[in-house]
C-alpha cells in the first residue's frame, strides 16, 4: 500500500471487494449506487449529483439521521481513467460554506478475491479531521462490501 504523502494530514487504505472491477468503478461512479453506501452510518444524502468526468464536477448533501447535522460538500474530477483510476478535489462544510479543500485518488485493481481498491485522502488541515473522515470512510467501506457480499449491488 502506497504511503501518504503527510501522514499527520493524509491517510492511505486498502480494501478488496467480490466483485468484478468494472462493478467496484459503477458504484464509485454512479449517483444511484453512490446513495446506497456513500454515508457513514447514521446518515443518509439528502441531495447527490455526480458527472464524474475530468472537469466536472459533484455536489452532495449529508444529514444525519437524527435531523441535527448537515454536510455539504462539492468536489471536481481532475482525472477519470474508467475502471482504472479517479482523482478529486473536494471542500466540505456544516454552514454551506467553502470548507477546506482535500484531495482523494482512488485506483483500482484485480486482484484474486476480485477488486482492490486503494483510496488515498490528503490534504487535511489537521490529524482530528483526518481520523474524522478516516472513520467516515471506513463504515462507508464496510456499507460496500456488504453490498457485494450479499449480492444487493
Amino acid at each position: 500500500m502506497p504511503e501518504p504523502r503527510d501522514p499527520a494530514t493524509s491517510f492511505c487504505v486498502e480494501r478488496v471487494f467480490k466483485a468484478k472491477r468494472d462493478r467496484v468503478y459503477a458504484a464509485f461512479t454512479s449517483p444511484g449506487l453512490l446513495h446506497q453506501w456513500w454515508c457513514p452510518d447514521g446518515y443518509h444524502f439528502t441531495h447527490l449529483e455526480m458527472d464524474a468526468r475530468p472537469g466536472k464536477m459533484w455536489k452532495s448533501v449529508m444529514v444525519s439521521d437524527a435531523g441535527d447535522f448537515t454536510w455539504t460538500s462539492k468536489g471536481t474530477f481532475d482525472e477519470v481513467v474508467s475502471g482504472k483510476r479517479i482523482v478529486w478535489r473536494v471542500t466540505g462544510s456544516t454552514d454551506g460554506g467553502e470548507g477546506h479543500e482535500t484531495r482523494v485518488t482512488l485506483t483500482f485493481d484485480d486482484d484474486p478475491g476480485g477488486t482492490r481498491v486503494t483510496l488515498t485522502h490528503e490534504r487535511f488541515p489537521d490529524s482530528e479531521t483526518r481520523d474524522h473522515h478516516q472513520g467516515g470512510w471506513g463504515t462507508c467501506l464496510d456499507k460496500l462490501a456488504r453490498l457485494f457480499d450479499t449480492g444487493r449491488i
